[in-house]
């Protein structure tokens, strides 16, 4: 019997992430990208499978059943427009090479309405994988156009995974079939199993007055919202502490800003976290802080789910698949999106008002109970729409 044949096309160097996944010492990865890379590699075994990404070069990467390819998006001397142009042929002719019969697709665009044209081609069913905003407003003319294109193909995929209940919600409203979306999640099970430390760096910042920012270190993520929140209470208090775990695009530029402030012994850049040790970087905090701008097309805060599984009350604005996740004053707090001074307000709440904040960490563990098992996970999601569980459509 011929094995099935999977592509999946998906955001981000697909080969740095299995090179991470190859390098990993977890038995299990379930945070960030590379999660759901791992739980789909793991479930379909030995099935041939085709993976496509993008990144800052083009490379080429096989070992047993995985073929995968990144496709440079930006060329030096003539930049993103060719660039594009080339890797989206490159996408078509790799697939067209390939042949798949099961095809997901985690992006839009041209790789999406490609994805499209190869799944009836090859009469291929096309499962359409959502992480991110899928309703925005305000675009100009020629967005709205593409972004109608993007709907069309959604719409008339085999069906849509997507990333929680904020993106279901979505996908409805813009007439996807609700037979057709099947919701996700991380399985968490194994998170609070590393309980002891694994890092002196990470348990050594901690005391019962820590605020913990984690994620990717960029400006629409609200590191410097949150910094300048915390500038003042920082000043005035000898045991508070910041701590901004993750890397990115602007943490030298942060790590210079709170220099800059006379904020070294009080602030603190980990870099890059492993996996292992969030579950007690948490646990070792008093709040968790995610200040997304509403800029950002968040879909899914895992960091909000992370903390609450660790039994951590969260400050978040409220707009997005926030509310989603936090109810105001019972397990955690939200505060006007972009609004700088409902932040401070927010945290001053949480670091002041003992009462309160036993409340909101009460109900953050009762909450973290229910996320630690999702009804699907990224790869039964994929396999249900695919027909391929033993429970049918």
């Amino acid at each position: 019997m011929q094995q099935t044949r999977y592509a999946y096309i998906k955001n981000g160097d697909v080969i740095t992430q299995l090179e991470r996944l190859e390098k990993t010492t977890d038995s299990k990865t379930t945070s960030g990208p590379d999660a759901f890379l791992n739980d789909l590699l793991s479930t379909i075994g030995s099935s041939p499978i085709l993976l496509l990404g993008h990144g800052t070069r083009n490379a080429k990467y096989h070992h047993r059943n995985i073929i995968a390819k990144v496709f440079s998006e930006r060329f030096q001397v003539v930049g993103k427009a060719p660039a594009r142009a080339l890797a989206l042929l490159r996408v078509l002719l790799n697939l067209l090479i390939f042949r798949p019969n099961r095809i997901v697709c985690g992006r839009t665009g041209g790789i999406l309405w490609i994805c499209t044209i190869i799944s009836w081609l090859y009469q291929a069913p096309l499962v359409h994988s959502r992480h991110n905003q899928v309703i925005f407003e305000k675009l100009p003319w020629y967005r709205r156009f593409a972004l109608s294109i993007d709907r069309w193909c959604i719409r008339h995929a085999l069906g849509v995974v997507c990333h929680g209940p904020y993106l279901k919600k979505q996908l409805l409203d813009i007439n996807v079939s609700p037979s057709k979306v099947y919701e996700f999640d991380l399985d968490f099970s194994d998170m609070l199993e590393n309980v002891e430390p694994r890092s002196q760096n990470v348990t050594e910042l901690f005391n019962p007055s820590t605020v913990l920012f984690l994620g990717r270190v960029q400006e629409n993520k609200g590191i410097y919202d949150l910094l300048n929140a915390m500038t003042k209470p920082l000043h005035r208090s000898n045991n508070l502490k910041l701590v901004y775990a993750g890397d990115g695009p602007d943490l030298e530029n942060l790590r210079r800003d709170i220099k800059l402030r006379n904020l070294t012994e009080k602030v603190t850049c980990l870099g890059a976290v492993a996996h292992k040790d969030i579950a007690r970087l948490m646990a070792r905090s008093k709040v968790v802080v995610t200040p997304t701008r509403p800029e950002f097309p968040e879909g899914r805060c895992m960091v909000v789910m992370e903390a609450q599984i660790a039994g951590v009350p969260v400050i978040a604005p409220d707009f997005g698949p926030f509310p989603f996740l936090i109810e105001h004053q019972v397990n955690g707090l939200l505060f006007k999106p972009g609004s700088l001074d409902d932040l401070s307000d927010q945290l001053h709440r949480m670091l002041d008002d003992e009462r309160l904040y036993k409340t909101l960490k009460s109900g953050a563990e009762a909450r973290g109970i229910k996320l630690r098992r999702p009804e699907y996970t990224f790869s039964e999601a994929v396999l249900r729409t695919f027909s391929l569980l033993p429970e049918q459509r």
